[in-house]
Protein backbone atom coordinates (compact mmCIF):
# COMPACT_ATOMS: atom_id res chain seq x y z
CA UNK A 1 0.00 0.00 0.00
CA UNK A 2 3.19 2.59 0.66
CA UNK A 3 4.88 1.85 -2.42
CA UNK A 4 1.36 2.34 -4.24
CA UNK A 5 1.14 5.67 -2.64
CA UNK A 6 4.15 6.45 -3.06
CA UNK A 7 3.77 5.86 -6.90
CA UNK A 8 0.66 7.96 -6.69
CA UNK A 9 1.98 10.89 -5.54
CA UNK A 10 5.07 10.61 -7.74
CA UNK A 11 2.63 10.45 -10.85
CA UNK A 12 0.90 13.65 -9.88
CA UNK A 13 4.05 15.53 -9.02
CA UNK A 14 5.20 14.68 -12.54
CA UNK A 15 1.89 15.48 -14.16
CA UNK A 16 2.38 18.49 -12.56
CA UNK A 17 5.84 19.37 -13.24
CA UNK A 18 4.63 18.33 -16.99
CA UNK A 19 1.67 20.82 -16.85
CA UNK A 20 4.03 23.63 -15.72
CA UNK A 21 7.27 23.08 -17.11
CA UNK A 22 5.87 21.70 -20.70
CA UNK A 23 5.43 24.94 -22.37
CA UNK A 24 8.84 26.02 -21.92
CA UNK A 25 9.79 23.37 -24.34
CA UNK A 26 7.29 23.97 -26.83
CA UNK A 27 8.26 26.20 -29.91
CA UNK A 28 5.49 28.53 -29.80
CA UNK A 29 6.63 30.32 -32.84
CA UNK A 30 4.67 27.76 -34.98
CA UNK A 31 1.37 28.69 -33.01
CA UNK A 32 2.01 32.69 -35.16
CA UNK A 33 -0.54 31.65 -37.73
CA UNK A 34 -3.50 30.61 -35.13
CA UNK A 35 -2.79 33.58 -32.84
CA UNK A 36 -3.01 35.71 -36.34
CA UNK A 37 -6.09 33.80 -37.23
CA UNK A 38 -7.69 34.87 -34.00
CA UNK A 39 -6.48 38.54 -33.70
CA UNK A 40 -8.26 38.81 -37.52
CA UNK A 41 -11.51 37.62 -36.03
CA UNK A 42 -11.72 39.67 -33.19
CA UNK A 43 -10.30 42.83 -34.81
CA UNK A 44 -10.78 42.55 -38.45
CA UNK A 45 -7.24 43.57 -39.11
CA UNK A 46 -4.21 41.62 -39.71
CA UNK A 47 -1.06 41.32 -36.83
CA UNK A 48 2.35 40.20 -37.92
CA UNK A 49 4.78 39.26 -35.72
CA UNK A 50 8.37 39.32 -36.73
CA UNK A 51 9.98 38.03 -34.04
CA UNK A 52 9.75 35.54 -31.20
CA UNK A 53 7.20 34.25 -29.27
CA UNK A 54 7.85 32.60 -25.86
CA UNK A 55 5.17 30.89 -23.06
CA UNK A 56 6.16 30.24 -19.60
CA UNK A 57 3.95 29.08 -16.77
CA UNK A 58 6.97 29.28 -14.03
CA UNK A 59 7.30 31.50 -11.51
CA UNK A 60 4.42 32.98 -13.03
CA UNK A 61 2.34 32.47 -16.62
CA UNK A 62 4.49 34.97 -19.05
CA UNK A 63 4.09 35.42 -22.27
CA UNK A 64 6.23 37.69 -24.40
CA UNK A 65 6.25 38.91 -28.43
CA UNK A 66 8.77 40.17 -30.32
CA UNK A 67 7.82 42.82 -33.15
CA UNK A 68 4.52 42.96 -33.37
CA UNK A 69 2.50 45.12 -35.87
CA UNK A 70 -1.07 45.44 -35.98
CA UNK A 71 -2.35 47.27 -39.75
CA UNK A 72 -3.88 50.39 -39.70
CA UNK A 73 -7.44 50.62 -41.53
CA UNK A 74 -7.56 50.57 -45.42
CA UNK A 75 -6.63 54.19 -46.84
CA UNK A 76 -4.62 55.28 -43.37
CA UNK A 77 -2.21 57.42 -43.80
CA UNK A 78 0.64 54.36 -43.02
CA UNK A 79 0.27 50.52 -43.20
CA UNK A 80 0.56 50.42 -39.50
CA UNK A 81 -1.56 51.17 -36.57
CA UNK A 82 0.40 50.13 -33.72
CA UNK A 83 3.87 48.76 -33.70
CA UNK A 84 5.79 47.27 -30.56
CA UNK A 85 9.08 46.42 -30.15
CA UNK A 86 8.20 43.85 -27.48
CA UNK A 87 4.92 42.74 -25.96
CA UNK A 88 5.31 41.60 -22.22
CA UNK A 89 2.61 39.90 -20.40
CA UNK A 90 2.31 38.20 -16.54
CA UNK A 91 -0.46 36.64 -15.35
CA UNK A 92 -0.94 35.66 -11.87
CA UNK A 93 -1.59 31.81 -11.34
CA UNK A 94 -3.33 30.96 -8.21
CA UNK A 95 -5.95 33.77 -8.78
CA UNK A 96 -6.09 32.45 -12.53
CA UNK A 97 -7.32 28.13 -10.63
CA UNK A 98 -10.19 30.51 -8.92
CA UNK A 99 -11.91 32.42 -11.84
CA UNK A 100 -9.85 35.37 -11.76
CA UNK A 101 -7.51 36.55 -14.62
CA UNK A 102 -5.72 38.64 -12.17
CA UNK A 103 -2.52 40.48 -14.67
CA UNK A 104 0.39 41.45 -12.97
CA UNK A 105 1.79 43.42 -16.03
CA UNK A 106 1.31 44.19 -19.14
CA UNK A 107 4.09 45.97 -20.79
CA UNK A 108 4.08 47.63 -24.32
CA UNK A 109 8.03 48.34 -25.49
CA UNK A 110 8.66 51.10 -27.56
CA UNK A 111 5.19 51.28 -28.45
CA UNK A 112 4.16 53.46 -31.80
CA UNK A 113 0.61 54.06 -32.27
CA UNK A 114 -1.09 55.99 -34.68
CA UNK A 115 -4.99 57.08 -34.02
CA UNK A 116 -5.98 59.34 -37.21
CA UNK A 117 -9.29 60.26 -38.47
CA UNK A 118 -9.56 59.80 -42.20
CA UNK A 119 -10.56 62.40 -44.85
CA UNK A 120 -14.04 60.46 -45.18
CA UNK A 121 -14.59 60.15 -41.14
CA UNK A 122 -13.69 56.89 -40.43
CA UNK A 123 -11.71 56.30 -37.55
CA UNK A 124 -8.80 53.64 -37.59
CA UNK A 125 -10.12 52.60 -33.89
CA UNK A 126 -12.85 51.54 -35.01
CA UNK A 127 -11.87 48.03 -34.89
CA UNK A 128 -14.87 45.11 -37.10
CA UNK A 129 -16.21 43.43 -35.01
CA UNK A 130 -17.54 39.70 -35.58
CA UNK A 131 -20.42 39.14 -37.63
CA UNK A 132 -23.88 38.23 -35.54
CA UNK A 133 -25.37 35.40 -36.44
CA UNK A 134 -29.81 36.29 -36.75
CA UNK A 135 -31.28 33.24 -34.66
CA UNK A 136 -33.41 31.62 -36.32
CA UNK A 137 -37.58 32.22 -36.13
CA UNK A 138 -39.17 29.91 -33.00
CA UNK A 139 -42.92 29.17 -32.20
CA UNK A 140 -43.01 32.25 -29.92
CA UNK A 141 -41.57 34.27 -32.27
CA UNK A 142 -43.47 34.66 -35.53
CA UNK A 143 -41.15 34.66 -38.95
CA UNK A 144 -40.09 38.80 -39.50
CA UNK A 145 -40.36 39.59 -36.05
CA UNK A 146 -37.44 39.05 -33.23
CA UNK A 147 -37.37 39.19 -29.97
CA UNK A 148 -37.07 41.41 -27.64
CA UNK A 149 -33.59 42.70 -27.06
CA UNK A 150 -31.61 41.03 -23.71
CA UNK A 151 -31.04 43.76 -21.42
CA UNK A 152 -28.05 44.42 -20.90
CA UNK A 153 -25.88 44.19 -17.84
CA UNK A 154 -24.91 47.93 -16.73
CA UNK A 155 -21.43 48.83 -17.10
CA UNK A 156 -19.88 47.93 -13.86
CA UNK A 157 -21.88 44.87 -13.29
CA UNK A 158 -20.49 41.63 -13.54
CA UNK A 159 -23.17 39.21 -12.36
CA UNK A 160 -23.42 37.33 -15.88
CA UNK A 161 -19.81 36.29 -15.59
CA UNK A 162 -18.23 34.27 -12.56
CA UNK A 163 -14.95 35.11 -14.82
CA UNK A 164 -13.51 38.81 -13.20
CA UNK A 165 -10.25 40.63 -15.05
CA UNK A 166 -7.73 42.84 -12.74
CA UNK A 167 -4.82 44.57 -14.19
CA UNK A 168 -2.31 45.41 -11.67
CA UNK A 169 -0.25 47.23 -14.05
CA UNK A 170 -0.49 47.90 -17.86
CA UNK A 171 3.02 50.32 -18.52
CA UNK A 172 3.83 51.73 -22.15
CA UNK A 173 8.17 52.51 -22.43
CA UNK A 174 9.51 54.82 -24.56
CA UNK A 175 6.31 55.41 -26.52
CA UNK A 176 5.38 57.34 -29.76
CA UNK A 177 1.62 58.28 -29.96
CA UNK A 178 0.67 60.06 -32.95
CA UNK A 179 -3.07 61.52 -33.48
CA UNK A 180 -3.62 62.71 -37.11
CA UNK A 181 -7.08 64.34 -38.60
CA UNK A 182 -8.01 64.47 -42.18
CA UNK A 183 -10.75 66.44 -41.60
CA UNK A 184 -9.27 69.16 -39.60
CA UNK A 185 -6.39 69.13 -40.90
CA UNK A 186 -4.19 68.62 -37.48
CA UNK A 187 -1.55 66.57 -35.94
CA UNK A 188 -0.78 65.92 -32.55
CA UNK A 189 2.50 63.95 -31.20
CA UNK A 190 3.40 62.73 -27.95
CA UNK A 191 6.71 61.95 -27.72
CA UNK A 192 9.42 59.66 -24.98
CA UNK A 193 5.50 58.63 -23.28
CA UNK A 194 6.03 56.38 -20.45
CA UNK A 195 2.93 55.45 -18.49
CA UNK A 196 1.05 53.09 -16.15
CA UNK A 197 -2.89 51.91 -15.84
CA UNK A 198 -4.11 50.32 -12.81
CA UNK A 199 -7.86 48.47 -13.12
CA UNK A 200 -9.67 46.74 -10.53
CA UNK A 201 -11.56 45.55 -13.25
CA UNK A 202 -12.88 46.46 -17.08
CA UNK A 203 -14.90 48.13 -16.16
CA UNK A 204 -12.43 50.11 -13.16
CA UNK A 205 -11.64 51.65 -10.94
CA UNK A 206 -9.22 53.26 -13.13
CA UNK A 207 -5.93 54.92 -12.12
CA UNK A 208 -3.63 56.09 -15.15
CA UNK A 209 -0.60 58.09 -14.76
CA UNK A 210 1.92 59.23 -17.58
CA UNK A 211 4.93 61.95 -18.29
CA UNK A 212 5.99 62.86 -21.99
CA UNK A 213 6.57 65.78 -24.49
CA UNK A 214 3.38 67.03 -26.24
CA UNK A 215 4.76 69.67 -28.48
CA UNK A 216 8.05 69.10 -27.50
CA UNK A 217 6.90 70.43 -24.06
CA UNK A 218 7.64 67.91 -20.75
CA UNK A 219 4.18 66.90 -19.60
CA UNK A 220 2.53 64.61 -16.60
CA UNK A 221 -0.61 63.34 -16.33
CA UNK A 222 -2.58 61.87 -13.43
CA UNK A 223 -6.11 60.85 -13.66
CA UNK A 224 -8.51 58.13 -11.39
CA UNK A 225 -11.96 57.36 -12.56
CA UNK A 226 -14.19 55.34 -10.58
CA UNK A 227 -16.40 52.19 -11.58
CA UNK A 228 -17.91 52.99 -14.82
CA UNK A 229 -21.87 53.73 -14.42
CA UNK A 230 -24.22 53.14 -17.38
CA UNK A 231 -26.98 54.92 -15.48
CA UNK A 232 -25.51 57.25 -12.92
CA UNK A 233 -22.47 59.27 -13.04
CA UNK A 234 -18.74 57.89 -12.55
CA UNK A 235 -16.33 59.87 -10.84
CA UNK A 236 -13.15 61.88 -12.44
CA UNK A 237 -10.54 63.73 -11.40
CA UNK A 238 -7.05 64.50 -13.41
CA UNK A 239 -4.45 66.66 -13.58
CA UNK A 240 -2.15 67.69 -16.18
CA UNK A 241 1.36 69.19 -15.75
CA UNK A 242 4.10 71.14 -16.97
CA UNK A 243 7.29 70.68 -14.59
CA UNK A 244 9.15 73.36 -16.47
CA UNK A 245 6.91 75.83 -16.39
CA UNK A 246 5.82 75.31 -12.90
CA UNK A 247 1.64 75.17 -13.78
CA UNK A 248 -0.99 72.83 -13.12
CA UNK A 249 -4.46 72.55 -14.76
CA UNK A 250 -6.89 70.18 -12.82
CA UNK A 251 -10.50 68.28 -13.33
CA UNK A 252 -12.45 67.10 -10.53
CA UNK A 253 -16.41 65.82 -11.71
CA UNK A 254 -18.46 63.37 -12.97
CA UNK A 255 -18.64 61.23 -16.38
CA UNK A 256 -22.50 60.56 -17.24
CA UNK A 257 -23.07 57.89 -20.19
CA UNK A 258 -26.81 57.66 -20.07
CA UNK A 259 -28.94 59.70 -21.51
CA UNK A 260 -26.73 59.88 -24.45
CA UNK A 261 -24.45 61.79 -25.09
CA UNK A 262 -21.93 61.38 -23.48
CA UNK A 263 -21.48 64.34 -20.80
CA UNK A 264 -19.15 65.71 -18.70
CA UNK A 265 -19.50 68.28 -15.27
CA UNK A 266 -17.50 69.51 -13.15
CA UNK A 267 -15.04 72.32 -12.17
CA UNK A 268 -11.66 73.11 -13.67
CA UNK A 269 -8.54 74.84 -11.76
CA UNK A 270 -5.36 76.00 -12.97
CA UNK A 271 -2.58 77.82 -11.57
CA UNK A 272 0.92 78.50 -12.43
CA UNK A 273 3.86 81.46 -12.05
CA UNK A 274 3.95 82.33 -15.19
CA UNK A 275 1.16 82.67 -18.23
CA UNK A 276 3.08 83.64 -21.06
CA UNK A 277 5.68 80.92 -20.34
CA UNK A 278 2.88 78.36 -20.40
CA UNK A 279 1.46 79.82 -23.56
CA UNK A 280 5.04 80.22 -25.61
CA UNK A 281 5.67 76.54 -24.41
CA UNK A 282 1.96 75.46 -26.19
CA UNK A 283 2.07 77.34 -28.70
CA UNK A 284 5.73 77.42 -29.84
CA UNK A 285 5.70 81.70 -29.79
CA UNK A 286 8.46 83.34 -28.81
CA UNK A 287 7.96 84.79 -25.44
CA UNK A 288 8.80 88.54 -26.91
CA UNK A 289 5.55 87.79 -29.19
CA UNK A 290 3.20 87.74 -26.64
CA UNK A 291 1.85 90.75 -24.31
CA UNK A 292 4.44 91.64 -21.45
CA UNK A 293 1.46 91.65 -19.30
CA UNK A 294 0.41 87.70 -19.68
CA UNK A 295 4.54 87.05 -17.64
CA UNK A 296 2.65 87.34 -14.53
CA UNK A 297 1.47 84.53 -11.79
CA UNK A 298 -1.95 83.36 -12.37
CA UNK A 299 -4.97 80.97 -11.16
CA UNK A 300 -8.13 80.07 -12.70
CA UNK A 301 -11.38 78.43 -11.84
CA UNK A 302 -14.33 77.39 -13.91
CA UNK A 303 -17.18 75.51 -13.78
CA UNK A 304 -17.04 72.92 -16.94
CA UNK A 305 -20.06 71.45 -18.64
CA UNK A 306 -19.72 69.33 -21.70
CA UNK A 307 -20.99 66.69 -24.59
CA UNK A 308 -20.52 66.27 -28.20
CA UNK A 309 -22.75 69.23 -29.19
CA UNK A 310 -21.91 71.91 -26.87
CA UNK A 311 -18.75 72.90 -24.19
CA UNK A 312 -19.50 75.64 -21.55
CA UNK A 313 -17.43 77.34 -19.09
CA UNK A 314 -19.60 79.04 -16.70
CA UNK A 315 -18.54 81.46 -13.60
CA UNK A 316 -14.88 81.17 -14.76
CA UNK A 317 -12.57 83.42 -13.12
CA UNK A 318 -8.85 84.17 -14.28
CA UNK A 319 -6.73 85.50 -11.91
CA UNK A 320 -3.53 87.59 -13.42
CA UNK A 321 -1.44 89.18 -11.00
CA UNK A 322 -3.64 91.28 -9.05
CA UNK A 323 -6.22 91.83 -11.69
CA UNK A 324 -9.39 89.59 -11.89
CA UNK A 325 -11.29 89.17 -14.97
CA UNK A 326 -14.77 87.31 -15.23
CA UNK A 327 -16.13 85.26 -18.06
CA UNK A 328 -18.30 82.90 -19.65
CA UNK A 329 -17.90 80.91 -22.92
CA UNK A 330 -19.51 78.43 -24.81
CA UNK A 331 -18.99 75.88 -27.72
CA UNK A 332 -21.00 74.79 -30.05
CA UNK A 333 -20.01 72.13 -32.29
CA UNK A 334 -20.85 71.99 -36.10
CA UNK A 335 -21.53 72.82 -38.82
CA UNK A 336 -20.63 75.93 -38.59
CA UNK A 337 -18.93 75.71 -35.29
CA UNK A 338 -19.84 79.21 -33.04
CA UNK A 339 -18.97 80.30 -29.82
CA UNK A 340 -19.43 83.01 -27.08
CA UNK A 341 -17.61 84.61 -24.99
CA UNK A 342 -18.32 87.35 -22.55
CA UNK A 343 -15.57 88.75 -20.19
CA UNK A 344 -16.24 91.30 -17.57
CA UNK A 345 -12.93 93.24 -15.12
CA UNK A 346 -13.89 95.20 -12.91
CA UNK A 347 -10.76 96.99 -13.13
CA UNK A 348 -7.94 97.03 -15.35
CA UNK A 349 -4.77 98.06 -14.39
CA UNK A 350 -2.59 98.11 -17.39
CA UNK A 351 0.44 99.49 -16.05
CA UNK A 352 0.52 97.84 -12.88
CA UNK A 353 0.09 94.63 -14.82
CA UNK A 354 3.40 95.87 -17.31
CA UNK A 355 5.46 96.84 -14.12
CA UNK A 356 5.04 93.06 -12.40
CA UNK A 357 5.65 91.52 -15.80
CA UNK A 358 9.12 93.34 -16.17
CA UNK A 359 10.75 91.17 -13.55
CA UNK A 360 8.84 87.90 -14.26
CA UNK A 361 9.98 87.69 -18.02
CA UNK A 362 13.32 89.58 -17.36
CA UNK A 363 14.03 86.23 -15.34
CA UNK A 364 12.52 84.08 -17.13
CA UNK A 365 14.65 84.95 -20.34
CA UNK A 366 17.87 84.63 -18.24
CA UNK A 367 16.79 80.77 -17.11
CA UNK A 368 16.40 80.61 -20.65
CA UNK A 369 20.09 81.86 -21.85
CA UNK A 370 21.47 80.25 -18.85
CA UNK A 371 20.04 76.82 -19.51
CA UNK A 372 21.27 77.17 -23.60
CA UNK A 373 24.78 75.56 -23.41
CA UNK A 374 23.50 72.81 -21.06
CA UNK A 375 21.10 71.58 -24.14
CA UNK A 376 22.69 72.82 -27.05
CA UNK A 377 23.44 69.12 -27.84
CA UNK A 378 20.15 67.50 -25.97
CA UNK A 379 18.97 66.08 -29.47
CA UNK A 380 15.89 64.65 -27.96
CA UNK A 381 14.37 67.94 -26.16
CA UNK A 382 15.31 71.50 -27.41
CA UNK A 383 15.68 70.84 -31.49
CA UNK A 384 12.22 68.97 -31.74
CA UNK A 385 10.41 71.94 -29.97
CA UNK A 386 12.38 74.22 -32.41
CA UNK A 387 10.94 72.70 -35.47
CA UNK A 388 7.75 72.43 -35.31
CA UNK A 389 7.00 73.89 -38.13
CA UNK A 390 8.86 72.48 -41.06
CA UNK A 391 9.95 74.97 -43.56
CA UNK A 392 9.40 78.10 -41.27
CA UNK A 393 13.32 78.86 -41.01
CA UNK A 394 13.45 78.79 -45.13
CA UNK A 395 10.49 80.72 -45.60
CA UNK A 396 11.42 83.63 -43.16
CA UNK A 397 15.12 83.46 -44.00
CA UNK A 398 14.84 84.26 -48.14
CA UNK A 399 11.55 86.65 -47.66
CA UNK A 400 10.25 85.65 -51.50
CA UNK A 401 7.08 83.76 -50.46
CA UNK A 402 4.37 85.48 -50.23
CA UNK A 403 1.66 84.25 -48.19
CA UNK A 404 -2.05 84.06 -48.87
CA UNK A 405 -4.30 86.88 -48.26
CA UNK A 406 -6.05 86.74 -44.80
CA UNK A 407 -9.78 85.60 -44.62
CA UNK A 408 -12.32 85.68 -42.64
CA UNK A 409 -13.75 81.95 -42.09
CA UNK A 410 -17.40 81.70 -43.47
CA UNK A 411 -18.53 78.65 -41.50
CA UNK A 412 -17.66 80.29 -38.24
CA UNK A 413 -19.55 81.95 -36.17
CA UNK A 414 -19.48 83.66 -32.68
CA UNK A 415 -20.45 86.73 -30.15
CA UNK A 416 -18.13 88.77 -28.20
CA UNK A 417 -19.23 91.14 -25.65
CA UNK A 418 -16.57 92.64 -23.40
CA UNK A 419 -17.09 94.91 -19.95
CA UNK A 420 -14.21 97.13 -18.17
CA UNK A 421 -15.73 99.94 -15.90
CA UNK A 422 -11.63 101.22 -15.23
CA UNK A 423 -8.94 100.49 -17.42
CA UNK A 424 -5.64 102.50 -16.41
CA UNK A 425 -2.99 103.00 -18.80
CA UNK A 426 -0.55 105.41 -18.80
CA UNK A 427 -1.65 106.45 -15.20
CA UNK A 428 -4.68 107.88 -17.59
CA UNK A 429 -7.87 106.70 -16.73
CA UNK A 430 -10.74 105.52 -19.23
CA UNK A 431 -14.51 104.07 -17.94
CA UNK A 432 -17.11 102.22 -19.44
CA UNK A 433 -15.48 100.45 -21.78
CA UNK A 434 -17.81 98.10 -24.26
CA UNK A 435 -17.27 96.01 -26.84
CA UNK A 436 -20.35 94.19 -28.70
CA UNK A 437 -19.10 91.90 -31.82
CA UNK A 438 -20.10 89.18 -33.44
CA UNK A 439 -18.99 87.01 -36.72
CA UNK A 440 -21.11 85.00 -39.10
CA UNK A 441 -20.81 84.45 -43.00
CA UNK A 442 -17.30 85.16 -43.59
CA UNK A 443 -18.06 89.01 -41.56
CA UNK A 444 -16.96 90.58 -38.76
CA UNK A 445 -19.53 92.83 -37.09
CA UNK A 446 -18.32 95.74 -34.39
CA UNK A 447 -21.71 96.47 -33.29
CA UNK A 448 -21.03 98.55 -30.13
CA UNK A 449 -17.54 99.73 -29.42
CA UNK A 450 -17.60 102.94 -26.51
CA UNK A 451 -15.44 104.14 -23.68
CA UNK A 452 -14.95 107.05 -21.63
CA UNK A 453 -11.77 108.60 -22.20
CA UNK A 454 -9.79 111.02 -19.73
CA UNK A 455 -10.90 114.72 -19.99
CA UNK A 456 -14.25 114.50 -20.34
CA UNK A 457 -14.43 113.20 -24.37
CA UNK A 458 -15.86 110.10 -25.01
CA UNK A 459 -15.34 107.27 -28.14
CA UNK A 460 -18.33 105.29 -29.84
CA UNK A 461 -17.03 102.83 -32.61
CA UNK A 462 -19.86 100.75 -35.29
CA UNK A 463 -18.73 99.05 -38.45
CA UNK A 464 -17.96 95.61 -40.58
CA UNK A 465 -14.97 93.96 -41.70
CA UNK A 466 -15.70 91.54 -44.17
CA UNK A 467 -13.78 89.67 -47.22
CA UNK A 468 -12.04 91.46 -50.24
CA UNK A 469 -9.85 90.32 -52.91
CA UNK A 470 -6.60 91.11 -51.08
CA UNK A 471 -7.88 90.11 -47.78
CA UNK A 472 -10.47 92.06 -45.51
Amino acid sequence: MRIALIGAVGLIVLLLAAVLVGPSFVDWNSQKALIQAEARKATGRELAIEGDVNLSLLPSPTLSAFGVRLANVEGGSASAMVELDALQVEVALLPLLQGTLKVESVALVAPRILLEVLPDGRRNWDLDAPAATEPAPTESTPAGQSDPAPSEPAVGDESGSDFTVQVDSFAIERGLLIYRDAVSGTEERIEDLDGRIVAESLDGPFAVTGEGRLRGVETAVQVTVGRLQRDGATPVNAEVSLPRQDAKLGFSGSLSMNPNPVGLRGKVRGSGENLGAVVAALTGMPGNDLPPALANSFTIAAELAGDEEVVTLGETELLLGDTSVNSTASVTFGPPLSGQLKISVPKLDLDGLLAAAQPVAAEQEAEDVAAEPATAGDTAEEPRAATTDPGAGSAGASGTEKSAPLKIPADLMGDLQIAIDTLVYNKQIASQVRVNASMGDGRISLNRAMALLPGGADLSLTGTLSNGGAGP
